[in-house]
């Protein structure tokens, strides 16, 4: 599933009503995980179908009349250069899709479609794209963290509930930024819903959805994060949203987070505090 728990989006493209049809069906009765948007009969087909539905992966065969799968592959890319495309055709010779895979192709069907094959190809798949958009989440949400600046389209792209709730726990001082040894950043891992980062390991920035926190006040599960992640002896920082905001605002909520804690930190000190909405 997509990070909002969305099916990818699928379209299926072959010149052959029947290999249409079975892919299809095998998709519909047993891969959950992805829903048929569309078909196409060609390549051209194909464009204006990706253009209308913005799928997460296309499933196209090789050989077609008016613009081949290969085409397809090359033209597509250069449009969405995120779109994932899986190869469908009767040559079983590699060497024949190899410049495909150079192209965002994930993987390789040979016809005539086998149901246990199309299954172990769609779980393939699945797993690739769960860490595509994870790599993807991770980048964006780092250059937002560093203020860089993100499109909006990539925000809702990637990041597509509604609305989100933003805390900042810090434990200790400020990350010394001019120490010549870095310590890593933190990430959260592939299967939260939410996101983390932090600029050492002393520090999370938590980017929640607001569906996934669901009636649970935020402050009640950062107090819960905080004591668990707390070390005896240390002091916290923390600063957080009361209220939710929605996608178009991450960058503006995170960046003012930052400023406040570079602000309003105190060496020795716990700091709580929290904002509302400024609209509110």
């Amino acid at each position: 599933m997509k990070p909002n728990g969305n099916q990818y989006k699928v379209i299926v493209v072959d010149d052959e009503v029947m290999a249409v049809k079975a892919i299809c069906c095998i998709i519909e009765k047993q891969c959950p995980e992805f829903e048929v948007v569309g078909t196409a009969g060609n390549g051209s087909e194909a464009l204006e179908l990706i253009k209308k539905t913005s799928p997460d992966l296309v499933l196209t065969d090789v050989e077609m009349p008016v613009k081949n799968g290969l085409e397809l592959v090359r033209e597509a890319s250069g449009m969405r250069p995120d779109l994932c495309f899986c190869i469908i055709s009767g040559y079983q010779d590699f060497e024949y899709a190899r410049d495909a895979f150079r192209g965002g192709v994930l993987d390789y069907l040979t016809k005539p479609i086998v149901p246990s094959q199309m299954l172990r190809t769609m779980k393939n798949v699945e797993e690739k794209l769960r860490k595509f958009y994870y790599d993807r989440r991770v980048g964006i949400f780092r250059k937002i963290c560093v203020g860089e600046s993100i499109s909006l389209e990539e925000i809702q792209a990637f990041f597509p509930y509604k609305e989100f709730y933003a805390a900042l726990l810090r434990e200790n001082g400020l990350p010394r930024r001019y120490s010549p040894a870095r310590e890593p950043e933190l990430y959260g891992t592939i299967d939260e819903a939410y996101m983390v980062f932090g600029r050492d390991n002393m520090e999370e920035l938590f980017l929640i959805p607001k569906e996934v926190l669901g009636t649970q006040p935020l402050i009640d599960y950062m107090t819960r994060v905080e004591r668990r992640q707390k070390t005896e002896g240390s002091y916290t920082t923390l600063l957080y949203y009361g209220e939710a905001f929605s996608g178009p605002e991450i960058s503006e909520k995170i960046r003012d987070l930052y400023y406040w804690l570079n602000t309003l930190s105190t060496v020795g000190l716990p700091r709580w505090w929290t904002w509302i909405k400024s609209d509110s």
